[in-house]
């Protein structure tokens, strides 16, 4: 979950839905009276009266107040009465519903709990969205950013030659730890600083993308957002992540430390044994309810829960029969 905004002296926060896991964390948080805004698609009737009826499907950005949180297949439909239409065809009072998945992003209006807000603030930290800090140079500026939400936290660069931002993003590293690190430039810039980057810093080389852009501007910056560059860096960042936990999986497996099937994982949680619940996109979608009791049993005792959706990481969880665990000790 990308956790765009959180203001809860003025009752507000905003997500976007970045992992099927997500709508677990969100339906804990919602409650019946809280207003969720968002785009949707709404039926409009346009006939007013006319002897021909005109009905139209048309995008609107609506807010609605809660009244109910229905599962529907792997989605959660949050359904309400309108309050706000930016369509002033769409009379408030009416019943709608939002279909939330991935990539949805949602305003929150509510009195926030402590709980709800460490729920969200839970669910962004251990998003599989990747860290990202990035640097567009050219022979005028150089202009650094860590990419984590919509918008860039950009640092200050005053120095642009190679030196000074090699030392700039060494120093960013150790702070912020990130999955990658972009350098990008209109010439071969981009090139001799990775090199820089590389040499003085050995221990970056694995995270290093080198791109191109037009200009070292902060405009550079959202030019490497909209290519799509960032967004395809986040979905090989979450394969990565779940590749290791199979492996890791299958290496405990052997050492009895790990257990798969819903009999046996249940039994390692009634222990407290499970230290990494895996359950497999597909057996999710299937058994949506029960899966997250467990999920909320393995948070009781301090373990993680995943759900794994990328190919081929989620056909060896199944074929494990969808829903596995890394132990902490042997049951």
């Amino acid at each position: 979950m990308k956790l765009l905004l959180l203001k809860p002296s003025q009752k507000v926060g905003k997500v976007k839905i970045t992992d099927k896991k997500d709508l677990w964390y969100l339906e804990q948080v919602l409650e019946k009276g809280d207003l969720i805004s968002t785009r949707t698609t709404r039926k409009i009737d346009l006939s007013k009266g006319r002897d021909k009826k005109k009905v139209v499907k048309k995008s609107v950005f609506m807010t609605i107040k809660l009244s109910e949180i229905v599962l529907e297949g792997s989605s959660l439909k949050l359904k309400g009465k309108i309050v706000h239409s930016s369509d002033e065809n769409i009379p408030t009072g009416k019943f709608h519903s939002f279909l939330v998945d991935i990539d949805k992003t949602l305003k929150l209006e509510k009195k926030f709990t402590d709980k709800q807000i460490e729920l969200l603030k839970e669910a962004s930290k251990k998003s599989f969205s990747a860290k990202i800090l990035a640097c567009v140079i050219d022979d005028k500026q150089a202009h650094i950013a860590e990419i984590s939400t919509s918008k860039p936290n950009y640092f200050d660069c005053p120095n642009f030659d190679i030196g000074n931002v090699s030392k700039t993003l060494m120093d960013l590293s150790k702070e912020l730890k990130p999955d990658v690190i972009i350098v990008a430039s209109p010439s071969n810039l981009n090139q001799k600083l990775a090199d820089s980057l590389a040499k003085k810093a050995p221990d970056l080389k694995d995270t290093l993308r080198t791109k191109k852009v037009s200009s070292g501007s902060k405009y550079g910056i959202k030019e490497l957002i909209g290519s799509g560059e960032i967004k395809k860096i986040a979905k090989e960042n979450k394969e990565n992540k779940e590749k290791k936990l199979i492996s890791i999986l299958t290496k405990e497996i052997d050492k009895d430390m790990g257990v798969y099937g819903i009999l046996n994982v249940k039994k390692a949680i009634e222990y407290g044994a499970v230290k990494d619940l895996l359950i497999s996109e597909k057996y999710f979608d299937s058994n949506r309810k029960s899966v997250e009791e467990l999920m909320s049993l393995v948070k009781n005792i301090n373990g993680e829960s995943t759900i794994i959706g990328s190919s081929p990481s989620m056909e060896k969880i199944d074929n494990l029969g969808g829903i596995a665990a890394i132990l902490r000790f042997k049951v």
